[in-house]
């Protein structure tokens, strides 16, 4: 296995427990179980989608292909990266980083349930939103679900 390669077969990571539930699955935090991957251990978030999902009305599995395809080629510090996908059974795996820090959106609802009086703190916030976004403006793609639940923070900020 080459050293920056990821496992491509699910008995090959460990489902730990769920981070959050979207419209296509849940997204699971995991680890690489695989002993002979130089990846054993390391930490990774997985989205697990039901190929049932995709009913060829809305969003097709071609879609989520050509969804795959982009993402794989991005590379900046505020968008998400994608390290590999594969099919299991009846499922569409996505592995990516682990952002340990959650969700704008839980962060919000535990830590500023009245809302956030510190403009500063929002401005940060915002400009990391507006770099992640100008990078897929400067590649001409768009992201078209921005909202706080998909907006994660390290735990560093």
């Amino acid at each position: 296995m080459v050293q920056d390669q990821w496992p491509l077969t699910a008995s090959c990571y460990k489902l730990e427990s769920t981070l959050g539930v979207g419209h296509c699955g849940l997204v699971w935090r995991a680890h690489v179980w695989d002993k002979s991957s130089p990846r054993h251990q390391e930490k990774v978030a997985i989205k697990v989608i039901s190929l049932e999902k995709f009913d060829g009305k809305k969003h097709t599995l071609d879609d989520t292909r050509q969804e795959i395809n982009i993402i794989s080629k991005c590379n900046h510090r505020n968008v998400l990266k994608y390290y590999t996908s594969f099919i299991h059974e009846r499922e569409l795996w996505l592995v990516m980083p682990l952002i340990e820090g959650g969700s704008l959106f839980n962060i919000l609802n535990i830590c500023a349930k009245t809302g956030i009086k510190d403009e500063i703190l929002v401005a940060s916030v915002l400009r990391q939103v507006v770099e992640g976004l100008s990078y897929f403006h400067s590649k001409g793609l768009m992201h078209r679900d921005i909202k706080a639940e998909n907006i994660l923070v390290h735990t560093n900020g």
